[in-house]
Protein backbone atom coordinates (compact mmCIF):
# COMPACT_ATOMS: atom_id res chain seq x y z
CA UNK A 1 0.00 0.00 0.00
CA UNK A 2 1.23 3.58 -0.63
CA UNK A 3 2.54 5.85 2.10
CA UNK A 4 -0.09 7.69 4.12
CA UNK A 5 0.18 10.64 6.48
CA UNK A 6 -1.59 9.87 9.76
CA UNK A 7 -1.59 10.86 13.41
CA UNK A 8 0.15 8.04 15.25
CA UNK A 9 -2.27 6.60 17.86
CA UNK A 10 0.70 6.01 20.20
CA UNK A 11 2.59 9.32 20.19
CA UNK A 12 0.01 11.56 18.40
CA UNK A 13 2.69 12.87 16.02
CA UNK A 14 1.72 13.31 12.36
CA UNK A 15 3.94 10.97 10.36
CA UNK A 16 4.12 9.28 6.98
CA UNK A 17 3.82 5.51 7.30
CA UNK A 18 4.21 2.71 4.79
CA UNK A 19 1.38 0.21 5.32
CA UNK A 20 2.01 -3.49 4.76
CA UNK A 21 -0.86 -5.91 4.18
CA UNK A 22 -1.27 -9.53 5.24
CA UNK A 23 -4.26 -11.29 3.65
CA UNK A 24 -6.41 -13.67 5.67
CA UNK A 25 -8.32 -16.20 3.57
CA UNK A 26 -8.25 -16.83 -0.18
CA UNK A 27 -8.47 -14.80 -3.36
CA UNK A 28 -11.49 -14.91 -5.66
CA UNK A 29 -11.07 -15.96 -9.27
CA UNK A 30 -11.35 -13.05 -11.73
CA UNK A 31 -10.12 -10.42 -9.31
CA UNK A 32 -6.77 -8.76 -8.83
CA UNK A 33 -6.39 -7.95 -5.20
CA UNK A 34 -8.36 -9.56 -2.42
CA UNK A 35 -11.84 -9.87 -0.93
CA UNK A 36 -11.95 -10.66 2.78
CA UNK A 37 -10.16 -9.68 5.96
CA UNK A 38 -6.64 -8.25 5.99
CA UNK A 39 -4.17 -7.23 8.66
CA UNK A 40 -2.70 -3.84 7.74
CA UNK A 41 0.29 -2.74 9.79
CA UNK A 42 3.03 -0.11 9.87
CA UNK A 43 5.74 1.21 12.16
CA UNK A 44 5.65 4.80 13.37
CA UNK A 45 8.91 6.53 12.37
CA UNK A 46 8.61 8.87 15.37
CA UNK A 47 8.08 6.47 18.30
CA UNK A 48 8.93 3.21 16.45
CA UNK A 49 5.82 1.49 17.76
CA UNK A 50 3.73 -0.80 15.57
CA UNK A 51 0.24 0.25 14.41
CA UNK A 52 -2.13 -2.57 13.41
CA UNK A 53 -5.53 -2.27 11.69
CA UNK A 54 -8.02 -4.90 10.60
CA UNK A 55 -9.79 -4.20 7.30
CA UNK A 56 -12.64 -6.01 5.55
CA UNK A 57 -12.18 -5.65 1.80
CA UNK A 58 -15.59 -6.02 0.20
CA UNK A 59 -14.56 -5.64 -3.43
CA UNK A 60 -11.26 -6.31 -5.18
CA UNK A 61 -9.98 -4.87 -8.45
CA UNK A 62 -11.71 -6.87 -11.15
CA UNK A 63 -9.83 -8.04 -14.26
CA UNK A 64 -10.76 -6.61 -17.66
CA UNK A 65 -12.54 -3.39 -18.66
CA UNK A 66 -13.87 -1.15 -15.92
CA UNK A 67 -11.26 -1.87 -13.26
CA UNK A 68 -12.48 -1.08 -9.77
CA UNK A 69 -10.34 -0.16 -6.79
CA UNK A 70 -10.58 -2.16 -3.61
CA UNK A 71 -13.44 -1.03 -1.38
CA UNK A 72 -12.91 -1.22 2.38
CA UNK A 73 -16.25 -2.04 3.98
CA UNK A 74 -15.15 -2.14 7.61
CA UNK A 75 -11.96 -1.29 9.45
CA UNK A 76 -10.84 -0.70 13.02
CA UNK A 77 -7.71 -0.15 15.04
CA UNK A 78 -6.55 -3.42 16.60
CA UNK A 79 -3.35 -2.14 18.23
CA UNK A 80 -2.94 -0.03 20.23
CA UNK A 81 -6.28 -0.91 21.78
CA UNK A 82 -7.02 2.73 22.51
CA UNK A 83 -5.74 5.87 20.86
CA UNK A 84 -3.35 7.65 23.19
CA UNK A 85 -5.09 10.37 25.16
CA UNK A 86 -4.01 12.96 27.73
CA UNK A 87 -3.03 11.33 31.02
CA UNK A 88 -5.42 12.30 33.82
CA UNK A 89 -3.66 12.33 37.18
CA UNK A 90 -5.89 13.48 40.02
CA UNK A 91 -6.36 12.22 43.56
CA UNK A 92 -9.78 13.87 43.83
CA UNK A 93 -11.21 12.37 40.62
CA UNK A 94 -13.70 9.64 41.68
CA UNK A 95 -12.55 6.18 40.61
CA UNK A 96 -15.94 5.34 39.07
CA UNK A 97 -15.76 8.34 36.74
CA UNK A 98 -12.18 7.59 35.71
CA UNK A 99 -13.01 3.90 35.10
CA UNK A 100 -16.00 4.78 32.90
CA UNK A 101 -13.88 7.33 31.03
CA UNK A 102 -11.14 4.76 30.34
CA UNK A 103 -13.73 2.24 29.16
CA UNK A 104 -15.19 4.87 26.81
CA UNK A 105 -11.68 5.32 25.40
CA UNK A 106 -11.25 1.54 25.03
CA UNK A 107 -14.39 1.02 22.96
CA UNK A 108 -14.14 4.19 20.85
CA UNK A 109 -12.64 2.43 17.81
CA UNK A 110 -14.91 -0.62 18.07
CA UNK A 111 -18.19 1.15 18.84
CA UNK A 112 -18.40 4.96 18.84
CA UNK A 113 -22.06 4.68 19.94
CA UNK A 114 -21.10 2.68 23.05
CA UNK A 115 -18.29 5.13 23.78
CA UNK A 116 -20.72 8.06 23.57
CA UNK A 117 -23.09 6.29 25.99
CA UNK A 118 -20.33 5.94 28.58
CA UNK A 119 -19.19 9.51 27.99
CA UNK A 120 -22.67 10.87 28.68
CA UNK A 121 -22.70 8.85 31.89
CA UNK A 122 -19.33 10.30 32.92
CA UNK A 123 -20.47 13.82 32.04
CA UNK A 124 -23.58 13.44 34.15
CA UNK A 125 -21.45 12.15 37.05
CA UNK A 126 -18.97 15.03 36.81
CA UNK A 127 -21.72 17.64 36.83
CA UNK A 128 -23.43 15.99 39.79
CA UNK A 129 -20.10 16.05 41.65
CA UNK A 130 -19.96 19.80 41.03
CA UNK A 131 -23.39 20.41 42.53
CA UNK A 132 -25.61 20.29 39.44
CA UNK A 133 -27.98 17.79 40.98
CA UNK A 134 -30.70 17.41 38.35
CA UNK A 135 -31.25 13.85 37.11
CA UNK A 136 -31.76 15.25 33.62
CA UNK A 137 -28.48 15.80 31.73
CA UNK A 138 -30.09 18.42 29.49
CA UNK A 139 -31.07 20.46 32.57
CA UNK A 140 -27.66 19.91 34.17
CA UNK A 141 -25.95 21.36 31.11
CA UNK A 142 -28.37 24.28 31.06
CA UNK A 143 -27.54 24.99 34.71
CA UNK A 144 -23.83 25.01 33.82
CA UNK A 145 -24.49 27.46 30.98
CA UNK A 146 -26.52 29.73 33.28
CA UNK A 147 -23.90 29.71 36.06
CA UNK A 148 -22.28 33.11 36.53
CA UNK A 149 -20.49 32.68 39.86
CA UNK A 150 -16.71 32.59 40.31
CA UNK A 151 -16.92 28.82 39.86
CA UNK A 152 -18.53 29.09 36.43
CA UNK A 153 -16.88 27.46 33.45
CA UNK A 154 -14.96 29.70 31.02
CA UNK A 155 -17.02 30.82 28.05
CA UNK A 156 -15.14 28.58 25.61
CA UNK A 157 -15.78 25.51 27.76
CA UNK A 158 -19.45 26.38 28.03
CA UNK A 159 -19.62 26.28 24.26
CA UNK A 160 -18.06 22.82 24.10
CA UNK A 161 -20.23 21.27 26.80
CA UNK A 162 -23.35 22.67 25.13
CA UNK A 163 -22.39 20.65 22.03
CA UNK A 164 -23.30 17.41 23.86
CA UNK A 165 -26.97 18.37 23.75
CA UNK A 166 -26.90 18.13 19.96
CA UNK A 167 -26.25 14.40 20.04
CA UNK A 168 -29.29 12.57 18.76
CA UNK A 169 -31.12 15.89 18.22
CA UNK A 170 -31.62 16.31 21.96
CA UNK A 171 -31.45 20.06 21.54
CA UNK A 172 -34.40 19.89 19.16
CA UNK A 173 -36.46 17.56 21.36
CA UNK A 174 -35.33 18.00 24.97
CA UNK A 175 -38.74 17.31 26.45
CA UNK A 176 -39.61 14.38 24.21
CA UNK A 177 -36.27 12.62 24.79
CA UNK A 178 -34.81 13.89 28.09
CA UNK A 179 -31.41 12.46 29.07
CA UNK A 180 -32.11 11.28 32.61
CA UNK A 181 -30.40 8.72 34.85
CA UNK A 182 -32.66 6.11 33.30
CA UNK A 183 -32.02 7.12 29.68
CA UNK A 184 -28.35 8.16 29.81
CA UNK A 185 -27.25 4.63 28.88
CA UNK A 186 -29.57 4.39 25.87
CA UNK A 187 -27.70 4.00 22.59
CA UNK A 188 -28.49 6.79 20.12
CA UNK A 189 -27.27 7.58 16.63
CA UNK A 190 -24.35 9.97 16.49
CA UNK A 191 -22.47 11.69 13.71
CA UNK A 192 -18.90 10.79 12.78
CA UNK A 193 -16.43 12.27 15.25
CA UNK A 194 -18.98 13.06 17.96
CA UNK A 195 -17.90 10.22 20.29
CA UNK A 196 -14.28 11.40 20.26
CA UNK A 197 -15.38 15.00 20.69
CA UNK A 198 -17.36 13.96 23.77
CA UNK A 199 -14.19 12.40 25.24
CA UNK A 200 -12.34 15.65 24.64
CA UNK A 201 -15.06 17.56 26.48
CA UNK A 202 -14.75 15.20 29.44
CA UNK A 203 -10.98 15.63 29.47
CA UNK A 204 -11.40 19.41 29.57
CA UNK A 205 -13.81 19.08 32.51
CA UNK A 206 -11.46 16.71 34.34
CA UNK A 207 -8.67 19.26 33.94
CA UNK A 208 -10.85 22.18 35.03
CA UNK A 209 -12.59 20.59 38.02
CA UNK A 210 -9.93 18.19 39.33
CA UNK A 211 -6.42 18.45 37.88
CA UNK A 212 -5.90 22.23 37.78
CA UNK A 213 -7.26 22.90 41.31
CA UNK A 214 -4.87 20.28 42.68
CA UNK A 215 -1.97 21.86 40.80
CA UNK A 216 -2.86 25.30 42.17
CA UNK A 217 -3.05 23.90 45.69
CA UNK A 218 0.36 22.25 45.37
CA UNK A 219 1.90 25.44 43.96
CA UNK A 220 0.41 27.47 46.82
CA UNK A 221 1.69 25.01 49.41
CA UNK A 222 5.16 25.09 47.85
CA UNK A 223 5.14 28.90 47.88
CA UNK A 224 4.04 28.98 51.51
CA UNK A 225 6.74 26.50 52.51
CA UNK A 226 9.35 28.54 50.64
CA UNK A 227 8.16 31.74 52.34
CA UNK A 228 8.33 30.05 55.74
CA UNK A 229 11.92 29.00 55.05
CA UNK A 230 12.91 32.55 54.10
CA UNK A 231 11.30 33.98 57.23
CA UNK A 232 12.84 31.46 59.60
Amino acid sequence: MPNETIECPHCLVRVSVNWETVEIGSRIAGYVGYIGWCVVHAQCPACYKRIIRLEHWEEGRKLGPGLRDTVVGEEFLAYPRRRNRPEIQSESLPATLKDDYLEACDVLELSPKASAVLSRRVLQGVLREQGYASKNLYKQIQAVLDEESENALPTAMKGTIDYVRRFGNFSAHPDARPITEETTLQVIDIEEGEAEWCLQIIEELFMHYYVEPERRTRRLQAAQERLAELES
